[in-house]
């Protein structure tokens, strides 16, 4: 079984594939734009999107230290990670996903709108047959820190029907029990990035 939080894996919308990844081209480049010109500033702007804003107290306390954490990256390196998720489109990898996942997403998320984790889910029920998607009733980016006892609900959920079905995760990451469903598997990947438009 797999959790994944909702991330496209293609931000920029596609108007011929009919395709919602929450931005326009223009909109991503000027956001690498300005994470190149003043990085403090980005995230300053950034971050509180991100963690809800001021949306409740829990999502207003974790601003302040994930801002410090985005600050400690080298800027050159941040913009270089930001490159490849927000211009990289890993789309075809979802048809080869073979395990059972539950995708978490926010409701009110500006990078992701629970319309991503609705592709997804239709991408990989190709691969297999068992996908769940939950949508966080909250603001932000990150359903783990806007909403983090629901996240916590929706991993017992995981774990408890794992445990109805007779299967127990192993310390190496490999699923256990009266049942055998796959954690990994190889899937031929050519290593590029497509990071054009």
């Amino acid at each position: 079984m797999r959790n994944s939080f909702s991330m496209p894996f293609r931000y920029i919308n596609s108007e011929e594939e009919g395709y919602v990844g929450g931005f326009e081209g223009a909109a991503i480049h000027g956001m690498l734009r300005a994470m190149e010109s003043d990085f403090q500033a980005w995230v300053k702007g950034f971050v509180p999107n991100a963690a809800g804003g001021a949306a409740d107290d829990m999502a207003a306390a974790t601003v302040e230290p994930l801002e410090r954490s985005f600050l400690a990256m080298d800027p050159a390196v941040a913009l270089g990670v930001a490159r490849m998720i927000f211009l990289g489109d890993q789309r075809p990898a979802l048809d080869a996903v073979p395990a059972q996942c539950t995708i978490v997403g926010v409701r009110h998320d500006f990078a992701a709108p629970p319309v991503v984790a609705e592709y997804m889910e239709r991408r990989m029920t190709k691969a297999c047959t068992d996908v769940a998607v939950e949508i966080v009733e909250s603001v932000g980016h990150f359903p783990q820190l806007v909403a983090p006892t629901r996240v916590v609900g929706i991993l017992d959920g995981v774990l408890l029907r794992l445990h109805h079905k007779g299967l127990s995760i192993g310390h190496d990451g490999t699923e256990e029990g009266e049942m055998t469903v796959p954690v990994t598997t190889e899937v031929e990947i050519d290593g590029s990035i497509d990071v054009t438009m």
